[in-house]
Parts: structure tokens; C-alpha cells; sequence
């Protein structure tokens, strides 16, 4: 944990010096044209096999034999499908684009990096379906690093400017797939640690891939197609109806604003995928896989338990208070009439763990949400000022950013509920809520082509948001149908904080956009006195909402 923070904090860092010395242009280039090639390679070619992959069981010796071939396919389709995007770039490029210094020798070097970094993913896959999320993580971190200092020497001592982007994702590649190499040669055949074993494809001996695997893999492809969209389709817009400065300016601010959702929310929304999957994604679960997700479970439950002591906004239910660390805890639970299914008294215990922290930890994402709602638009162009300076603190980036806020709001509760709809859901539920992406991806599309013509840059934002905010009300209404199919209790007052809580946010809001009217900044340094006071109302805002919570 503290190796991952470190190296967020550092690469921030280093991110915040090599914006300042590269022009917008190549902002633009780097960070919205390759890398929606990246992401789109990556996240379309590894996401289907990591979904598939979590509804392995970790005593399953057989499913993780076929499921280690099948991540080796879908790498080595993926490598093959980054050479035809690549082209395909260079077949829509702009005029701009293609004039631009070192353009094709950018894309040549991201495709390179994309096929390098999807032959690890076998690897990673065997160390998920282990639970060594630790070391995982801590590959990635160092990874990370070393990429962000390579891009900050390439552009501050060597003068390098947009080939400093591909060629660094090129290290961060390269030192995945050594990490993660090092990491199975020291490990032995037994015991919880991988070998070598875990990742070799099964290629005689019968059919190559599960046969449940197969759909499984088509309706998550379909679905991560649309996810794709969803995500980087304003790139798409951005790359027809906006300059390369524009782009830039863009990225910087969405970048910025994204960080919350990448290093906060999509991690929670992975481990609670996980979690979910071990509980409703299998019929039969076994003790073992039952007991590790109980552990986490139970210690998420403990720190929820204590903030609802601390906290009076979390309704924790009140028998939790003397059962949760009562010997007799699974059979308490068991015995409760909330719920009604013909399970063992385990499951059942497991099944309310699981849906209690569903709760507990929506009305967390709920209260994060609403922090950023009431208090980023205030102190936007504070912030971007003091990173970037001018250059984009000047050119819309405040307004981007505040719009921005309200989108991580919006992410922060999408991703838990939606993780658990999909752990949860049947194939036939899978294939409906599929089709309900197709037409998220496809008005999002259009609005977003329409927004950013009559609107403007913000436009891409607040559609993203709209469209996120109506996929949370589809999540909602399966939760509630899956709660009132096993006989448990649920109403939006359970993830939503109480009135006096909303009603000091509120009041937060308007005070802080006073200020702002108040205390007039031009310049974050230059105004410095103005500067203070303002940053002075909203500390003094914050407590008061931290002190109602």
C-alpha cells in the first residue's frame, strides 16, 4: 500500500513538470490520439479475459489450465488487432496530425508497446486468480515509476518531445513483462506462490477453452466494446471537431480530474467484482474460495463499523453492532428473518455480508461524490493555476475541471453498483444489459458530436455524466429487483446520506461560489492574500461538513 501511494504521489509529481515544458499541441497528440490507441488495444483485448478469468475458482486446477490458453489468445489477438488499428490511424489522421513532427514514428512506437504489455497479461491473470493482489500491485507501481522518470528525463535533459511518450510506455511495457517473469521463476511448483505451471497454454489434450468460457467471452467482449465508447468516444470527437491544442487543454484537465477515478474508484470497482463474483457468480462455492471473500468482507464490515460509530450518517444495521465479533456470528445471521433462502447457514451469512457492503459502501462513494460537487468548481482555477499555470488555467480549463467534478461523482457510484450487476447477473441478464449499452454508446455519440459544436468542450463532460447517471438508475432497479428475489430490504434512503447532511452540502456550494465572487483571483500566486482567504472559506465549509457527518 504504501509502494502504491508512493509511487502515485512521484508520478504526479513528474507528470506536473513535463506538462509545463510541452507544448499543448503535443499534449494533444500524446495524450488524447495515442493514447486512445493504447487504451482502446489494451482495455478491448484484456478486459473480456480478466472477467472471465474472475469466476475461476482457486482450487479450480482444471478451469485455470484452459483459462491461461485463453489468455494467451486473446494476447495474441490483441497484438495482431493493434497493428490494424494502428493503420486504420493513419488512414482518418488529420491534416494536422499528419504534418506534425514525428507522428507516424509515435503511433509505430505505441503499437509496440501495446503487443509488449499484452503478453504479460497470463501473468497477471495467474497472480489475480491466487489473491496475491500485493504483488501484482507492486509490479505495477515500480512499472509506473520508471516509466514517469524516463519521460521526465527524455523531455528535461534530452530535449525530447512527443517520441517521449511512446518510448516510455515502451520501458513501462518491457519492465511489466521482466517483473512479472522475475516474479514466477522465484517461485516454486507449490504452495500459494505461481510457477511457470500457472501461465504454459494447454494446447493438446482436447478442446482448448471451457466451453461456458466461450460465451462468457463474447457477450464480455460486446460488452467491453461498448464500454470502450462509452469511454474514449470523445476522443473520437475530440479528433474531428477540435485542434490539437484544444485536445491538449483537454487532456490535461480530464487527466486531472480522472485521477480520482483511477486510482480510487476503479480499484474499489475491481475488488468488489471480485468479491461479488466469489459469492453470486458461482452456484456452488467452495469453503475456501467462500472463506477468503468472508475475510475481506468481515474486514471491510469492521471499518464500516467503526465509522458508524464515529459517523452518525452511517446507518450501520444495528444487530451488526454485538454479532460481528460474536463466535456465533454465521449462525446469528442465519437465523435472521431478512432473509429467507434455502442455503447453508454460510451462505446465507456470506450472502448478507456481501449485500451489506454493497450499501455501506455506496453511501461512502455517495458522501466522496458530493465533496467534490460542492467543492471543486470553487477552487478549480486555484489548483490548475498552481500546477500548470496560465497556459491552461486560462484557456477553459476551470470549467472543464468543475463539470469534471460532478462526473466523479457520478463514476465513484456507477462502478460499485455496475460491478455488482455484473458478477451477479445471469447470461441472458449479461445479453440485455449489453443491448442497453449499445444505446448509452450510441446517444452519448450523438449528443456528444452535437454538444461540443452548440456547447463546447464542457459539453463532451456533462453528456459523459448524463449518460453515467442514467446507467446508475438501470443498476438500481436490479439491485432492487435482485433484492426482492431473496427476500432482503432495500430503498435509496439505505445509500444516501441523511437530509442535514445534503443540506450543509448545499450550503457549502453557495458559500464557497460567494467567495469565489468575493475574493477575485487573477493569479493564484500573484492574488496570494485573496487566494488564502478563499482557500480559508473552504476549509472552514469542509469541517463544517465533516463535523455534521
Amino acid at each position: 500500500m504504501a509502494l502504491q501511494a508512493g509511487s502515485r504521489i512521484l508520478t504526479f509529481a513528474l507528470n506536473t513538470v513535463i506538462i509545463r515544458n510541452v507544448s499543448r499541441e503535443v499534449l494533444g497528440i500524446a495524450a488524447v490520439q495515442l493514447a486512445f490507441l493504447y487504451h482502446s488495444v489494451i482495455f478491448l483485448c484484456r478486459e473480456p479475459a480478466r472477467r472471465v478469468c474472475a469466476r475461476t475458482l482457486p482450487n479450480d486446477k482444471h478451469a485455470q489450465a484452459k483459462r491461461a490458453t485463453l489468455a494467451w489468445a486473446c494476447s495474441l489477438v490483441g497484438v495482431v488487432f493493434s497493428a490494424l488499428l494502428s493503420l486504420m490511424f493513419f488512414i482518418v489522421s488529420t491534416e494536422e496530425e499528419l504534418t506534425s513532427p514525428q507522428y507516424g514514428t509515435a503511433v509505430a512506437l505505441t503499437t509496440i508497446a501495446i503487443a509488449i504489455e499484452l503478453l504479460t497479461e497470463p501473468f497477471y491473470l495467474a497472480l489475480q486468480a491466487r489473491l496475491l493482489i500485493g504483488a501484482r500491485v507492486g509490479i505495477e507501481a515500480m512499472s509506473l515509476v520508471a516509466k514517469c522518470i524516463c519521460q521526465f528525463l527524455l523531455i528535461r535533459v534530452f530535449g525530447f518531445s512527443l517520441l517521449a511518450f511512446p518510448l516510455s510506455q515502451i520501458l513501462y511495457s518491457v519492465c511489466l513483462l521482466i517483473l512479472f517473469a522475475t516474479k514466477f521463476r522465484r517461485s516454486g511448483e507449490n504452495g500459494p506462490n505461481p510457477s511457470f505451471s500457472d501461465v504454459n497454454p494447454r494446447i493438446g489434450g482436447g478442446e482448448l477453452f471451457l466451453q461456458e468460457d466461450i460465451g462468457l467471452l463474447a457477450r464480455f467482449s460486446w460488452q467491453t466494446a461498448q464500454k470502450v465508447v462509452l469511454a474514449h468516444g470523445e476522443s473520437v470527437v475530440l479528433k474531428f471537431f477540435q485542434s490539437l491544442g484544444d485536445q491538449g487543454s483537454f487532456s490535461v484537465v480530464s487527466n486531472l480530474g480522472a485521477l480520482v477515478v483511477r486510482f480510487l474508484f476503479q480499484p474499489v470497482e475491481e475488488v468488489c467484482f471480485t468479491l461479488f463474483s466469489a459469492q453470486c457468480g458461482k452456484e456452488n462455492v467452495t469453503a475456501a474460495a467462500a472463506s477468503s471473500c468472508m475475510n475481506v468482507l468481515q474486514l471491510c464490515l469492521v471499518l464500516f463499523f467503526y465509522l458508524s460509530l464515529r459517523l452518525p450518517s452511517f446507518s450501520f444495521p444495528v444487530y451488526f453492532h454485538c454479532t460481528l465479533f460474536s463466535p456465533h456470528f454465521l449462525t446469528f445471521l442465519a437465523s435472521r428473518p431478512v432473509i429467507s433462502v434455502a442455503a447453508t447457514d454460510f451462505d446465507i451469512s456470506l450472502l448478507f455480508l456481501t449485500f451489506t457492503f454493497i450499501l455501506l459502501l455506496q453511501k461512502l462513494m455517495s458522501i466522496v461524490g458530493l465533496i467534490f460537487v460542492c467543492f471543486g468548481p470553487g477552487y478549480a482555477f486555484i489548483l490548475l493555476d498552481l500546477l500548470y499555470g496560465s497556459r491552461i488555467s486560462s484557456h477553459g480549463g476551470p470549467s472543464l475541471l468543475s463539470c469534471y467534478c460532478f462526473h466523479v461523482a457520478v463514476v465513484g457510484l456507477n462502478g460499485v453498483s455496475e460491478a455488482f450487476v455484473h458478477a451477479s447477473s445471469s447470461p441472458t441478464q449479461l445479453t440485455r444489459f449489453n443491448w442497453l449499452l449499445v444505446c448509452f454508446s450510441l446517444t452519448q455519440m450523438t449528443l456528444s458530436s452535437l454538444a461540443i459544436v452548440f456547447v463546447g468542450t464542457q459539453g463532451l463532460i456533462l453528456v459523459g455524466s448524463l449518460v453515467m447517471a442514467v446507467r446508475i438508475g438501470f443498476s438500481i432497479v436490479y439491485i432492487s429487483q435482485w433484492c426482492s428475489e431473496h427476500s432482503i430490504s432495500f430503498h435509496l434512503q439505505q445509500v444516501t446520506p441523511s437530509p442535514v447532511v445534503l443540506s450543509v452540502f448545499a450550503f457549502s456550494f453557495l458559500g464557497t461560489q460567494f467567495s469565489r465572487i468575493f475574493f477575485p483571483i487573477t493569479s493564484a500566486l500573484n492574488d496570494w492574500p485573496n487566494t488564502l482567504a478563499h482557500v480559508g472559506v473552504g476549509c472552514a465549509f469542509l469541517a463544517s461538513v465533516l463535523i455534521t457527518l
